[in-house]
């Protein structure tokens, strides 16, 4: 049965301009493509825990009253790029505090749930860890300082 707007819900109107903020998913290259997928979602569930603000409106309806659930406001880009290029976007975004910044290390694909990870993280120097995949989000100037030589994923 089709989800239709609930009575009373008022329409949100855009009070915002999209072109201001982006997100860029940066994967390594190398990745196979399941795997790159994993990471895309994982980093991508990580960004919609981390605040609102990303996204859009909660619901949208079509036109039969089918009611579907928002997506992220801003734009989203997926790159691929080698190692030492994904480790010089990290270092760069994580030296920018406005930035929004999530990894994704190796050794998730070796672990259990979350309290596996922590302790193979702890135990890990940072110089040691393999990243999957980054997300960056934050002003697109910002974002395209760091990403804009990279390619696109496909």
């Amino acid at each position: 049965m089709p989800l239709r707007p609930l009575k009373g819900e008022i329409r949100q109107i855009m009070d915002y301009d999209y072109r201001e903020k982006k997100s860029v998913l940066i994967l390594n290259a190398k990745l196979k493509v399941g795997v790159a997928l994993t990471v895309a979602a994982h980093l991508g569930t990580s960004m919609g825990f981390h605040g609102e603000e990303h996204m859009g409106r909660e619901w949208l309806s079509d036109k039969s009253g089918v009611r579907h659930r928002g997506l992220p406001r801003y734009p989203l880009m997926v790159f691929k790029a080698k190692v030492a290029q994904l480790r010089e976007a990290l270092n760069k975004a994580r030296e920018t505090p406005e930035l929004l910044v999530i990894d994704c290390p190796s050794i998730l694909l070796d672990t259990a749930g979350d309290d596996e990870l922590a302790t193979a993280l702890e135990e890990m120097n940072e110089q040691d860890i393999d990243y999957m995949g980054i997300l960056i989000h934050g002003s697109r100037d910002v974002v395209d300082s760091i990403t804009g030589k990279l390619r696109p994923w496909w």
